[in-house]
């Protein structure tokens, strides 16, 4: 389930390369408040991506539930579990598509900006099938891939590795908040994996 959700974002990682400075463009068509604006090369491309790639995510997520629990002879409601998702992301997509006014309004440009709060949404629903699952791992990783979130949404991450002389190109640098993301979800997945085997 973790490691479906790392490896949706880290195929995410690509889209995020952004135009110079100087072809930055403000507004924008609604889709692209999916995919910060026109401030990547293909925002229309990551709209795209996230509006598919999420549900087909959850639908994995929901065959790799439900037969994980037939081989233990357990029964896992799916309703309460995909309906969060396809919720959260019906939400971000419906809104920002439909009412991109509201929007604007209600959703800080800190949080909005650069196209990232996809990354929020996965986590957030994350967080909340590890409740309902009542999996405490699950929810520590969870908790994680939100911090790591917020991170990549406020921060610029490749602040610190460029401090330590690691030239990253500034049309990658945005490329590396989604990577971290990534790399906090397919690391819980590779520690939980283990936990579930050790």
């Amino acid at each position: 389930m973790v490691g479906i959700l790392g490896i949706i974002i880290a195929f995410a990682t690509p889209l995020y390369v952004e135009l110079p400075f100087d072809q930055w463009v403000d507004g924008g068509q609604s889709s692209q408040l999916l995919s910060g604006y026109n401030w990547l090369k293909h925002p229309t491309l990551a709209a795209i991506y996230w509006v598919v790639a999420l549900p087909l995510g959850y639908a994995l997520i929901a065959v790799y539930l439900i037969s994980r629990g037939a081989a233990r002879g357990v029964r896992i409601n799916m309703t309460g579990i995909l309906t969060v998702g396809v919720v959260l992301t019906a939400a971000l997509v419906v809104v920002t598509l439909c009412a991109p006014a509201v929007f604007q309004r209600f959703v800080p440009w800190y949080l909005a900006g650069r196209g990232l709060l996809p990354l929020l949404i996965v986590s957030l629903a994350l967080l909340v099938w590890a409740v309902m699952l009542r999996q405490l791992s699950v929810l520590a990783v969870g908790c994680a891939a939100v911090a790591a979130s917020l991170v990549s949404i406020l921060y610029n991450v490749a602040n610190p590795l460029l401090a330590a002389g690691i030239q990253i190109p500034i049309e990658y640098r945005l490329m590396v908040n989604v990577a971290l993301t990534a790399v906090v979800l397919l690391l819980g997945a590779a520690a939980l994996a283990w936990k579930e085997r050790g």
